[in-house]
C-alpha cells in the first residue's frame, strides 16, 4: 500500500492496514508521521521540515502494532506502541529519542 501526503510526497510502501500516528506544530509547518516498517516489527519516522526525509528506524515493536502519538511545548513528542513482550512502551523525543515508561498489559 502506498501512502501519499497532501503536501504531495509519496511516503513509500508500508503494510496494508498499518496504523499511522501523525503530529504537526508551528506555522512552517513541521510534520512527523510514525508507522510500521514494511515487513512489520519496526516503527519508523517520516519528517517534514520544508521537505520530506526518512523513513528513519526508531524502535522494534510487534507486527501490526497500534500507535498513538502526541506533542506539546517546545517540542516534546511521545508515542506509544505494543512491544514484542506484550507491554505498552512509551518512546520520547526530548532533544533526542529515549525510552520512556513501560506499561504492563496484565
Amino acid at each position: 500500500m502506498l501512502i501519499t501526503c497532501l503536501i504531495g510526497a509519496n511516503l513509500g510502501e508500508f503494510p496494508a492496514g498499518t496504523t499511522i500516528g501523525a503530529i504537526a506544530w508551528g506555522s512552517d509547518p513541521q510534520l512527523r508521521v510514525y508507522l510500521e516498517k514494511l515487513g512489520g516489527g519496526y516503527i519508523v519516522e517520516m519528517a517534514y521540515s520544508g521537505g520530506w526525509s526518512g523513513p528513519k528506524d526508531l524502535v522494534g515493536s510487534i507486527a501490526d502494532t497500534t500507535l498513538s502519538v502526541c506533542c506539546w511545548g517546545n517540542i516534546q513528542i511521545r508515542f506509544y506502541f505494543q512491544r514484542i513482550v506484550n507491554e505498552i512502551q512509551e518512546f520520547c523525543w526530548v532533544g533526542e529519542w529515549v525510552q520512556g515508561a513501560t506499561i504492563p498489559t496484565r
